[in-house]
Order: C-alpha cells, then structure tokens, then sequence
C-alpha cells in the first residue's frame, strides 16, 4: 500500500480505488473547481455506500494516482471551457476537445488537450490561423496557471 495525495492509503490492485474512513472502493472525482484549484473525490464502500468527500489541491494530483484518472481529466477540460465561454473567450470556431494522458518524449508526465476547430473550405487566411493559434495558447496559458503535475501540450486538429 502507497500513501497519495491526502494521505490516503491506496491498494495496490487494479483500478482507482482508495480507502478513506472506514470506506474502501472505487474512487470517483465529484467536481474540478479551477477558482479554488482544487479537485473533490469520494470513495464508495463494496456494500453501495458513499464514503466522504475530500479535496486534492490540483497541484497535489500525482500521476498514475487514483485521483489521475481519465474523468478526471475530462471535467477538468470542460471546467476550462466552461470558465473560457463564461469570459466571453470561447471562439465560434471551438467545437470540441480531446484530452488524453501519458508522457512526453522526454518520458516526463503529460496532458495533450487536442483543440478542434471548425476550419473554412480551401485555404485557411494567415488571420484565422492566428485566431486558432491565440486560442491554443491562452488554454495552455490557463492549463500552465493550475500548475498541474502534467505538462500541457495543446494542438489544434479540424473538426
């Protein structure tokens, strides 16, 4: 058994599951919150019921951790977007994302959000690319702001 984020106690068996008060099950992340920077999860116990919540810094969610999981990921995504279209900053263009997890080629952990975009008939004008890539990098800005375990890396893909 390993010690993560919370000093929780994690098994070593296959799947998300982690022990917190008298509740051992698979763990479920409950809401991404990017004002407070902060992740909260639960546990449920073999019997159905709902251990209690706790929150993870994001900044404390280590790779390969039960909180580093795929659903996790993805609320983070759509807090961001979400966050983005409430500023007003959501292009038109945006359709939707992708974001998947592993390492770079340096081997370090790694998020790779893939931003897809409704791109013209023909030819992109230089104008558009640039609103593409200004859009690509003000996600990686907010992604490198959480100061997150993973390296971002945002690309652009046509929808």
């Amino acid at each position: 058994m390993a010690r993560t984020a919370a000093n929780r106690v994690t098994s070593s068996q296959s799947g998300p599951r982690t022990a917190t008060q008298g509740h051992y099950g698979p763990l479920e992340v409950v809401q991404v919150d990017l004002n407070t920077r902060v992740a909260i999860f639960r546990a449920s116990s073999p019997d159905g019921s709902i251990g209690p919540e706790s929150s993870v810094p994001l900044r404390m969610i280590s790779p390969m951790s039960p909180e580093d999981n795929n659903r996790f990921w993805r609320m983070l995504a759509d807090e961001l977007i979400d966050e983005l279209r409430e500023e007003g900053k959501l292009p038109k263009f945006f359709k939707t994302l992708s974001i998947a997890t592993g390492e770079d080629s340096t081997g370090e952990p790694a998020a790779y959000v893939k931003l897809f975009v409704d791109s013209p008939k023909g030819a992109a004008r230089d104008s558009t690319i640039s609103r593409w890539n200004e859009f690509a990098h003000l996600v990686q800005d907010r992604l490198l702001r959480l100061q997150l375990t993973r390296q971002p890396y945002v690309f652009l893909g046509a929808a």
